[in-house]
């Protein structure tokens, strides 16, 4: 899965969700994917440029973001992190060349103060859901990745092609049965449909 390549001197463009704030700006890294900047535990905080910061407790939705210059935020409260270039969510998400095969499996995670529905990556040859339950990098990507928060007067929701989700705040994961098409791929589909696509729980293993 591809996230967005360095776009002016090294930096990945990107937009940080906590459980308290929206962060937009500049991540200086060698790293061409969100994730593997988001996974190098060399630090606990990740250090974000040119940010603009909106408190969710304004609920003045995904505007209202005010420039706060160099911010440091605690990795372990990140709640989803989304890639951007040129201004905008990149528009697909691709197998990266350099890792092994994977197959894209449809589910919806459900989190303390949000769900996100898409697709998630799982090993050519193992089963699915024994695979998200032995799942142990910290971060979890979500492709075609349709986004709501549980308080939607905290953030209306929004779509991205790609989305990286921290697994410490997933308290359940809903697996598909067919391959998920981005165009048709509504949270409230998924919630209605389930009875017929044979949804499973997982619950998400530390």
């Amino acid at each position: 899965m591809e996230a967005a390549k360095a776009t002016e001197n090294g930096a990945l463009r990107v937009e940080i969700h906590t459980g308290t704030y929206i962060i937009f700006g500049a991540v200086q890294t060698r790293h061409e994917r969100l994730i593997d900047v988001l996974e190098n535990l060399s630090s606990p905080y990740l250090q974000v440029e040119n940010a603009e910061v909106l408190p969710l407790k304004t609920g003045t939705g995904r505007n209202g973001f005010r420039s706060v210059g160099t911010l440091m935020i605690s990795r372990k409260d990140i709640r989803l992190a989304l890639p951007y270039e040129n201004g905008s969510v990149l528009s697909s998400g691709k197998a990266h060349p350099q890792y092994v095969p994977k197959y894209p499996v449809p589910a919806q995670l459900f989190m303390d103060i949000m769900e996100v529905e898409g697709n998630i990556y799982v090993r050519e040859g193992e089963d699915a859901l024994a695979a998200t339950q032995n799942m142990t990098m910290p971060f979890l990507a979500v492709t075609h990745a349709n986004v709501r928060y549980l308080n939607e007067t905290l953030s209306s929701p929004f779509t991205a092609s790609i989305a990286i989700v921290n697994r410490d705040f997933v308290n359940l994961i809903a697996l598909r049965r067919e391959p998920l098409d981005p165009s048709n791929s509504r949270l409230e589909q998924l919630l209605a449909q389930s009875s017929n696509l044979g949804v499973r729980l997982a619950r998400k293993s530390k």
